[in-house]
């Protein structure tokens, strides 16, 4: 159980990697948002398409998503693996930063279960 200081909002953070089912990756994502309103998906090298996937797919089966993307480069190998990371919330994020993406309008969106 993660403590909090005031003005934090726990966040649960799934590592999608190469080996992993999208499906499996998007239905703990789905149960994530569901219990705690934002996560963060992260992935480096060839998992990167994979966790793209997994956000286009979450995205559309909960309406009112918001999205902050961030590229970078993994400095903890000789050889610099990009990375990304993916924070995917319930509640407005801050539409100031690079790689944000507001909620897609309902009317966009494909009718699903999961809903606010």
């Amino acid at each position: 159980s993660a403590r909090l200081t005031s003005g934090q909002i726990f966040t649960a953070m799934l590592r999608v990697a190469t080996g992993g089912k999208v499906h499996s990756y998007v239905d703990l994502a789905l149960g994530e948002l569901t219990a705690h309103k934002v996560m963060t998906l992260f992935a480096q090298g060839a998992a990167i398409s994979k966790a793209v996937t997994v956000a286009e797919i979450t995205k559309r089966r909960i309406r009112g998503l918001h999205q902050n993307t961030q590229i970078g480069l993994s400095a903890a190998t000789a050889d610099s693996t990009p990375t990304i990371t993916i924070v995917l919330s319930l509640h407005p994020l801050d539409a100031s930063q690079p790689g944000y993406s507001p909620s897609t309008p309902n009317f966009m969106s494909h009718t699903s279960r999961y809903t606010r």
